[in-house]
């Protein structure tokens, strides 16, 4: 009896750790999938702002609407969006 109950535990972590990796995997990969599904729903456009410098790689999105309190207000809010440049990479 003790030999099945550690078998069933043991069995239930791996089961449990190979869902868990599962969704480590495919939950980012899905979670942009959706946003940009949702966006592009929305007719977002997007528009790149002037760096100071050209040698900009990684941006984030400045939202027009910041103090959202609802979902009908992200659903209904700015259809622009800007880019802009936070970390400058391979400075020369």
């Amino acid at each position: 009896m003790l030999r099945f109950f550690i078998l069933r535990t043991i069995g239930n972590f791996l089961v449990l750790f190979a869902i868990f990796g599962i969704v480590a995997t495919f939950g980012p990969a899905l979670y942009y999938e959706v946003s940009f599904k949702v966006a592009e729903a929305r007719g977002i456009h997007y528009v790149v702002a002037q760096a100071p410098k050209a040698q900009t790689l990684i941006a984030t999105v400045k939202n027009e609407n910041t103090g959202v309190s609802n979902f009908a207000q992200v659903l209904a809010g700015p259809k622009t969006q800007e880019l802009l440049a936070l970390i400058r990479i391979f400075r020369f």
